[in-house]
């Protein structure tokens, strides 16, 4: 679950955090409003609110027979503070970029989509893969709070073997082998992050 959550998460709020990053940046007044009042509304909420918002007023604001699951639930709120933070990661990547690369294209007559895809965006995210990779991490380390609202991930089934009266209670071995888990998934995000930096390090100077 644990995993899951992380994964899912970081993966569907990535093109909502390119959406958002590039509509802060956008020159129309509407999109860059919406943008910047989503991403400091989300940001300005601890991650704990959304959790209890998503898990108790999301039900209610349903239509009558629309029906979500917890874990459902959970993952919609984690979703959108993953948005949120790697958007602002991403706008710092789009303000690395020079103007003279759209500059360029538009004298190529290039579309403005397609720059911003093919040209400007692939610079962006190649400049913040540190950045991205610590938002990677912390939303890892963020799914400990699931416990709150009632899901069963790996922090809750430390805690239900604690509880099992038919062991003797090995506390410190749960929360140490716990520990221990949530180490060795950060520590192989940030060495593959360290590894693709230096591939695209490489790549550049070819």
């Amino acid at each position: 679950v644990t995993l899951l959550l992380a994964v899912l998460s970081l993966g569907i709020g990535f093109p909502f955090a390119v959406f958002l990053a590039l509509g802060r940046r956008s020159t129309n007044i509407v999109p860059r409003i919406l943008s910047v009042v989503t991403i400091e509304v989300i940001r300005g909420v601890p991650l704990v609110g959304l959790l209890f918002v998503a898990s108790i007023l999301l039900p209610l604001l349903l239509p009558a027979g629309w029906t979500i699951d917890k874990l459902g639930r959970t993952l919609a709120a984690l979703t959108i503070f993953a948005a949120a933070y790697l958007a602002e990661v991403l706008r710092g990547g789009l303000q690395g970029v020079t103007q003279g690369q759209q500059e360029a294209a538009d004298a190529l007559g290039i579309p403005r989509w397609k720059t911003v895809w093919n040209i400007i965006l692939p610079q962006a995210i190649q400049k913040v893969i540190p950045p991205l990779t610590n938002t990677a991490i912390v939303m890892v380390k963020n799914t400990s709070l699931v416990m709150i609202v009632g899901v069963f991930d790996m922090l809750s089934a430390g805690r239900a073997a604690v509880t099992d009266p038919q062991w003797p209670a090995p506390y410190a071995e749960t929360y140490l082998f716990v520990a221990f888990v949530y180490f060795i998934i950060c520590f192989g995000i940030s060495r593959y992050s360290l590894w693709l930096e230096h591939r695209v390090t490489e790549r550049a100077y070819r």
